[in-house]
């Protein structure tokens, strides 16, 4: 099959679609983290992103 110039072409279009995914979870992932906290561990604005990872560790006692 010969691909012309007007024809896009699927990996590209697929390649963007992908960096836009990751745009948009990059953008949305602290906003899922504190509403996670806050609606499974009732834990409110932690110091760093980073903190959140071990919000479950606390509540088990591990």
């Amino acid at each position: 099959m010969k691909i012309t110039k007007n024809e896009p072409n699927s990996f590209v279009i697929s390649y963007l679609t992908l960096r836009k995914c990751i745009g948009i979870l990059g953008v949305t992932l602290p906003f899922i983290l504190f509403f996670g906290a806050l609606l499974f561990f009732n834990q409110g604005i932690q110091p760093s992103i980073s903190d959140y990872y071990t919000l479950p560790q606390l509540v088990l006692g591990i």
